[in-house]
C-alpha cells in the first residue's frame, strides 16, 4: 500500500468516526429532549398525585363532621326518650308513693 493509499484510507476512516460522533451527539441530544420531557411528566403526575391526596384529605374530614352530625342527631332522640322514660318513671313511684301515703293518712 502506497503512501496515498494509506492517507486515503486514514481520511475515510476519519470522516467516518466524525459521521459516527455526529450521530452519536443526535442520539444524546434526544435522550437529554426525552429525559427532561419524561421530568416534567413525572413532575405534573407528583403534583396530580399531591392535589389528589388534598382532596382525598379535604373528603375525609368532610366524612368524620358528616360522621359527627349524624351520631348527634341520632344520640338526640335517644337523650330525648331517656328523660321521657324518666320522667315518666318519675311520675308513676310519686303517684305510687303518693297513693301509699293516703292510704296511711286514711288509715
Amino acid at each position: 500500500m502506497t503512501d496515498d493509499e494509506k492517507c486515503n484510507d486514514h481520511e475515510k476512516r476519519i470522516a467516518l468516526l466524525e459521521k459516527i460522533s455526529e450521530r452519536h451527539e443526535i442520539n444524546f441530544k434526544d435522550h437529554d429532549n426525552k429525559i427532561e420531557k419524561l421530568s416534567a411528566e413525572i413532575s405534573i403526575q407528583n403534583t396530580n398525585s399531591q392535589l389528589f391526596q388534598k382532596d382525598l384529605d379535604f373528603i375525609k374530614e368532610q366524612l368524620k363532621s358528616m360522621n359527627a352530625t349524624l351520631v348527634e342527631l341520632t344520640d338526640k332522640p335517644k337523650k330525648a326518650y331517656d328523660k321521657y322514660k324518666d320522667t315518666i318513671i318519675t311520675i308513676i313511684i310519686t303517684a305510687i308513693v303518693t297513693g301509699i301515703i293516703a292510704k296511711l293518712v286514711k288509715g
